[in-house]
């Protein structure tokens, strides 16, 4: 992977003057890359080319792997040049071009995933859109060198059937995100999400569904709030098992804490590699509410292990967190994370070693199965099969004294392993995802009854509000360094009202609460659709965005609509604005068609929902 440290600036191209890691990571490739600007389209325009968009963020293993396949490769790069305009985009930086064209990639049938390969005319239209193209044509997979010359061919001698294929996508984005509104969600909306969940529920490994799995802590939110609402025992023991078998897991680092990124096999123990800062925020808040409801003690030390974490490891000098680690390091998926046998029994006294072996589950063949091949890599990744408890029964150990000897073992191969190379850190300041950073530490302040976390999230904050607005106060997305900063999106301006809510709601100062409407004002100014409801992801004017993106779907993340909903709940509950519940009409008006087809997709806006209709009841009550 291309150092971010570029000193021989004769042999870079277009990208070496950006902010992104992930665009520097590619300044030095053959490929004649450009950043996302109106020049890279006027460039195809003028030159009569096709342009080839490939999106990806700095942590994303596939994205390095393509790299090295075909950006690195002088012979692929040379093919490119010469029949296409090339344009890199950091996902993490402009998520509203990444929604688009991931969108484009789910309308025509194709997989999501990165890196995201998209073929489109000068004008941004895509004609085809797919993930990873390898180098070679393999296994029913055509390769960079000969799908590069047939786009080119079929751009000079097809051009109408090109042209009418990418009008045609375009057409079906265009419909996409513009629906038009429905009626108020049915109130019954959230028992049909519930009953997906019950459905899928993993009984022998806990989690949805089979491999991959993915945390996905909004979902657990959501029935956690069910429970809360309806006491359903059912609905908190799919949520409790689903908490521990993440914790215990390999998603979770044993030796370092945090979250990996998701798990690759049904049983959690084998992630992909990579740790975001949103899912330690998200998955903070998650751990931190179930502790609230159970008092279940493993909750509360994850959330505070979690926190250790992203304090050691993600946390910048000014206060504000950075965006991700990556999954390699020295060229290998895993490897800061994985341990031999041999590894372990050079860390540790021959005792010790015993006794890792049997709680890690650790084998002389290795556990890890590669994510492309699934074959045992000789390698293995730390996890524990039962509780701490279970196990000292088993090894007729008192837990106490089993805990104070995991630790110490723990202690060893965490010192063992910061003499490894580490995988490299996207320092990247991403305001939404600072935002549920300070969200979640305020849930843990109360929930654990550690003042300090509250600390955390108001330097954190008076970080945001002093470096990530403008001059007119409008806020910012990413910061990186001296560079230009990119403008804020719906997420941005979503995420940090709801920090700045349970900012107020944590101290009782008045100014967050005024910082939170104040933001609430420009947000519904500068987002709000006026026709089909709702609000767009991205400002209006960018002549290179060929379609304002606009849902309510919970991926990853919840979406900014549904978080919406929450602080418009929130700020009628605080303020009792008849305009603000006018708005909340409005978002549960323009998705509501979208959540009635997919339920357990909506999980956080239909949260939002059942607080709306909650607050409507009260006030028909008086």
């Amino acid at each position: 992977m291309p150092s971010e440290n570029i000193t021989d600036t004769k042999k870079l191209n277009s990208l070496r003057n950006e902010s992104s890691p992930y665009l520097l990571q590619h300044a030095s490739n053959p490929v004649d890359w450009l950043p996302w600007n109106q020049n890279a389209f006027d460039l195809a325009e003028k030159k009569d080319r096709p342009i080839f968009l490939s999106i990806g963020y700095s942590t994303c293993h596939w994205c390095h792997v393509m790299a090295r396949e075909c950006f690195e490769d002088p012979d692929v790069a040379r093919i490119m040049n010469e029949h296409l305009i090339c344009v890199k985009v950091d996902r993490e930086e402009r998520p509203e071009i990444d929604q688009i064209y991931m969108t484009a990639s789910l309308l025509t049938g194709r997989p999501g995933g990165w890196p995201l390969s998209v073929f489109m005319t000068p004008g941004g239209k895509p004609f085809m859109v797919t993930t990873v193209i390898p180098k070679e044509s393999d296994l029913g997979r055509t390769g960079m060198k000969e799908l590069v010359p047939k786009i080119s061919q079929a751009w000079k001698n097809s051009r109408e059937r090109v042209l009418e294929s990418a009008r045609g996508i375009a057409r079906d984005l265009e419909k996409h995100f513009s629906q038009s509104p429905g009626e108020l969600p049915d109130s019954h909306l959230p028992e049909k999400a519930l009953e997906y969940f019950t459905r899928n529920f993993d009984h022998t490994y806990a989690g949805f569904g089979r491999r991959p799995k993915f945390p996905s802590a909004h979902n657990l939110l959501f029935l956690l709030s069910l429970h809360k609402r309806t006491g359903n025992r059912q609905v908190l023991d799919m949520v409790e098992k689903t908490l521990e078998a993440m914790r215990r897991g390999g998603l979770f680092d044993q030796v370092g804490y945090g979250f990996h990124r998701y798990s690759t096999d049904e049983k959690w123990i084998l992630p992909h590699f990579e740790k975001m800062l949103y899912d330690q925020a998200m998955l903070l808040t998650a751990y931190s509410e179930a502790f609230s409801v159970t008092g279940n003690e493993l909750f509360k030390s994850t959330g505070i292990e979690t926190i250790e974490y992203t304090f050691r490891d993600l946390l910048s000098p000014d206060g504000g967190f950075y965006s991700a680690e990556n999954a390699e390091s020295e060229g290998e998926e895993g490897r800061f994370y994985l341990w031999t046998e041999q590894e372990l029994q050079d860390a540790l006294s021959p005792e010790d070693f015993t006794l890792a072996a049997k709680i890690f589950n650790t084998s002389p063949r290795g556990n890890h199965l590669d994510e492309a091949t699934r074959k045992l890599t000789g390698s293995n990744v730390l996890y524990l099969s039962k509780s701490l408890n279970e196990s000292a029964l088993d090894m007729n150990i008192e837990p106490n004294q089993l805990l104070s000897r995991i630790s110490s073992i723990r202690e060893k191969l965490f010192q063992a392993r910061s003499r490894r190379i580490r995988p490299s850190r996207d320092e990247k300041i991403l305001c939404d995802w600072n935002a549920l950073m300070i969200m979640g530490l305020c849930r843990a302040a109360k929930a654990f009854g550690m003042p300090s976390h509250l600390d955390q999230a108001q330097i954190t904050a008076r970080y945001i509000l002093n470096n990530m607005q403008d001059r007119n106060n409008n806020l910012l997305h990413s910061l990186r360094g001296e560079h230009e900063p990119v403008k804020g999106f719906l997420d941005d301006y979503a995420f940090m009202i709801r920090a700045l809510i349970e900012l107020y709601q944590a101290t009782g100062l008045e100014s967050y609460f005024e910082q939170a409407v104040a933001f609430n004002r420009i947000m519904l100014e500068k987002f709000r659709d006026p026709l089909n409801k709702g609000l767009f992801f991205c400002e209006a004017g960018d002549p290179t965005i060929i379609v304002r993106p606009k849902d309510a779907y919970d991926g990853a993340l919840p979406s900014g609509n549904s978080m919406v909903l929450h602080n418009l709940a929130s700020l009628i509950r605080l303020k009792g604005n008849g305009h603000l519940q006018d708005m909340a009409r409005e978002i549960m008006s323009a998705y509501s068609n979208a959540a009635n087809q997919v339920p357990a997709g909506h999980t956080w806006f239909l949260d939002g929902v059942i607080e709306i209709y909650e607050l409507m009841d009260k006030q028909t009550e008086k």
